[in-house]
């Protein structure tokens, strides 16, 4: 997964760009942008949050960049050659990177960042992404500006895993990499340099001088904490950011207020009301569908989206290539779900919430504190398994808190309404692989033997049309075990002022997929 596709979505806590009509104490060489939470680290390769990959993604460069039409480009690299059928990505590095310190990168730190996301000890959810067959990629230095990633077998997803940023093995090869102080002020080569961090308030950046691209025509980034997509829109209408990520109700206001630009544009990204598979509430594979069945998602996505997205039925979305077309799934049908909850023993007693072996069928729901869309969506959702005999508490958290509940070995939950960013490829190992619990992105424990040995079959298959076949199967057989009730699928709706300029056309990766071009030209007065 690629840092780009992973910002599109392990989230509620994107990022929003931002900045105002009363720009009298902005720099004028300045952009402001806000995010829904601090970032959780700074590194590259431990990071899995969107806040934090946001950041990163101005302080940092991959080997390959994603460009704005969704094409993999060269970044670090020079060149890059497939050899020996595929099985080993010959990689020459450009020779004018330096990192933010003055020193010039190499092969050396390339093979010491991927060295540390291959080492158990590091804390990082990408290790999958260097393992073929539970056998390890090997980087092997040729020169100072040469390296191989050789492959254990044919990895057809590879390519698009090596947008990480890399480390400088100068600074780090001699540190703890999970608890050093680097993780909050890092040294990368990309754009922009990180120059303060100020907790719940904002992150500044400075343009990177010798930045290989050229220097930025911003000479810094301000990114203000406002974790409230309310307040964040609030703070544009009265000039703090300039740039804002809206929801569906505020786009025909800002659309009449004559300094902003509209624009919507669909994002590889889905919705999901998930369920911990190791609580026994949701242990049984009929109790899942029958949730979905008493949920008319039809209705919750027009509310919710109004227009600005669609209802998901499947675990990937339709901008993606291997998107399935006519596979069953658990259609809203309330009455249904009365009769597959009765057979599995739930029955409903006389206050009307259903009881099996005398427990009552409540848990608790999590979602991220201020995405008012999911909100919405959870009180949406409540009311429906409600009518069903089921009571679902809804419970708001900060990120960092949410991330940590859903993260940690514990899972300290019982069902979260989150989401998902998708990358170029649409490899599902890291969601759906059972090994990928509980240290991966594997949040709720799904586990079938099937889809881990189909996964591993499309991982080895190059051919496009076989591999969409493959996840076809995949698909289809997640639909039926259920581990996630699919919601929608969103487009993003972001408003800027007309004074910022060199944005990228609208596309899934955002409007700031060249973060080196955008330049103010602020209104005074």
């Amino acid at each position: 997964m690629t840092r780009r596709s992973f910002l599109a979505f392990l989230t509620l806590s994107g990022f929003s760009l931002v900045s105002g009509c009363s720009t009298v104490n902005l720099p004028k060489d300045s952009l402001v942008l806000s995010l829904g939470s601090d970032p959780v680290t700074l590194n590259p390769i431990l990071a899995s949050d969107s806040a934090s990959l946001s950041v990163i993604d101005f302080l940092f460069n991959g080997i390959i960049r994603v460009d704005e039409d969704q094409k993999i480009q060269p970044d670090l690299a020079e060149s890059i050659k497939i050899l020996n059928n595929g099985l080993v990505y010959r990689i020459v590095l450009r020779k004018d990177v330096y990192f933010h310190d003055g020193v010039r990168l190499t092969a050396d730190d390339v093979v010491f960042t991927y060295e540390k996301i291959l080492d158990p000890k590091t804390n990082t959810v990408r290790r999958s992404d260097m393992v073929v067959d539970n056998v390890p990629i090997k980087v092997i230095k040729v020169d100072n500006f040469t390296l191989d990633f050789v492959l254990p077998g044919v990895f057809s997803p590879f390519i698009s895993n090596l947008g990480i940023g890399i480390l400088p093995k100068h600074i780090l090869e001699n540190q703890d990499i999970n608890t050093s102080d680097f993780n909050r002020m890092p040294i990368g080569t990309g754009p922009f340099i990180m120059k303060k961090w100020q907790v719940a308030d904002k992150i500044l950046l400075e343009s990177n001088k010798r930045y290989y691209r050229g220097k930025p025509l911003l000479n810094s980034l301000i990114m203000k904490i406002i974790p409230d997509s309310s307040s964040q829109v609030f703070s544009y209408e009265t000039g703090d950011i300039d740039m804002v990520d809206l929801r569906p109700k505020d786009v025909a206001w800002i659309k009449e207020d004559p300094t902003s630009t509209v624009v919507s544009y669909p994002i590889k990204a889905y919705t999901y009301l998930g369920f911990n598979l190791k609580n026994r509430l949701f242990e049984d594979r009929n109790v899942r569908v029958a949730i979905a069945h008493a949920i008319d998602k039809d209705a919750l996505v027009k509310a919710v989206l109004m227009g600005y997205g669609g209802v998901l039925n499947y675990p990937t979305c339709p901008l993606d290539w291997s998107y399935p077309e006519g596979l069953w799934y658990p259609e809203y049908n309330p009455e249904k779900a009365d009769e597959i909850l009765d057979s599995a023993g739930w029955k409903r007693g006389s206050n009307g919430l259903r009881y099996k072996n005398n427990q009552p069928f409540r848990f608790t729901c999590l979602i991220r504190q201020g995405s008012k869309d999911r909100e919405m969506a959870g009180v949406i959702i409540q009311q429906y398994l409600e009518k069903r005999g089921i009571k679902m508490d809804l419970v708001t958290l900060e990120w960092s808190s949410l991330l940590q509940r859903l993260t940690s070995e514990k899972k300290d939950f019982d069902a979260t309404i989150m989401g998902w960013g998708l990358g170029i490829d649409p490899d599902p190992y890291g969601i759906w692989y059972s090994k990928e619990y509980p240290n991966g992105f594997n949040l709720n424990g799904y586990n079938n033997p099937e889809v881990d040995r189909l996964i591993i079959l499309g991982r080895q298959t190059i051919d496009q049309e076989k591999r969409k076949k493959i996840y076809r199967k995949v698909y289809k057989i997640i639909v039926q075990d259920q581990p996630y009730v699919f919601l929608w699928y969103p487009k993003s709706i972001v408003a800027y002022r007309n004074w910022v300029k060199g944005l990228s056309k609208p596309n899934p990766s955002g409007l700031i997929v060249y973060p080196e071009r955008i330049y103010v030209e602020r209104i005074r007065g």
